[in-house]
């Protein structure tokens, strides 16, 4: 079973010490998809209020992901349906904001306890939910067993049987690199939705050696294109035997 969780940083010199991944299909193993994926963003911290990048980064965000919801990168996933769903355009169903301070470490399950909280006051998005978890400035997390801009800038999980996605604040020199923040915070999003939609519960779409659809296209360096102005990392596609 594989861990949802982006296995590299952009291209930095961390990428000397990751082996390329072998060009691998995707198979199917049995479980659900994300059919009409319904995001609803979390913005937790009142750093997205009061920080002035945070401030001024947060509706690129909420433009971003009502794009990519019926954009053609979610097209291009078509061929990962199953024989009882097929995957199509979804929709964005807003934000939702935690208060509060965040401290400057954090872990995977100080994320799943605010996410129970939140979701007691938050309508059902039903089976095609993600809830992308982004994170205010200067915050690192831990999840399994490793460290975001060390081993990663970004991941998606499952808990109750619902998807979600943590993003950290574009602001550590391994998770940007040469590109600009936001377009940096765009290539990972765009890797967690498109894992998160073939692969949400760890029984859906992965390679042999647990690589998901982003992962193949992110080894040892990102692929990246723009489509409608916003830079998404390339997917793998079997259809094609490479990332497009």
């Amino acid at each position: 079973m594989p861990h949802k969780i982006v296995l590299t940083l952009v291209p930095s010199k961390h990428h000397a010490a990751i082996a390329a991944a072998p060009a691998q299909q995707l198979e199917y193993h049995g479980g659900s998809v994300l059919a009409s994926i319904q995001i609803k963003a979390v913005f937790w911290g009142d750093a997205w209020r009061t920080d002035a990048s945070a401030s001024a980064m947060l509706p690129r965000i909420e433009q971003f992901l009502q794009w990519i919801v019926t954009s053609s990168l979610i097209d291009q996933l078509a061929e990962y349906s199953t024989p009882t769903q097929q995957i199509v355009h979804g929709s964005y169903q807003g934000a939702a904001t935690i208060p509060g301070s965040v401290a400057t470490t954090i872990t995977d399950a100080d994320v799943q306890n605010q996410l129970a909280n939140l979701w007691k006051t938050q309508p059902s998005l039903g089976a095609g939910a993600l809830w992308p978890v982004f994170l205010p400035p200067n915050v690192q997390i831990s999840a399994f067993n490793q460290q975001s801009c060390v081993d990663f800038c970004g991941y998606h999980e499952a808990v109750s049987n619902t998807a979600y996605a943590v993003v950290p604040f574009p602001d550590c020199s391994s998770c940007v690199g040469s590109a600009q923040p936001f377009d940096s915070l765009t290539t990972v999003v765009s890797h967690e939705v498109c894992e998160a939609i073939t692969d949400p519960f760890a029984d859906g779409w992965y390679a042999p050696n647990g690589y998901e659809i982003g992962d193949l296209c992110a080894v040892p360096t990102w692929q990246t294109k723009l489509l409608n102005g916003y830079t998404v990392q390339k997917e793998w596609s079997n259809k094609s035997g490479g990332c497009v």
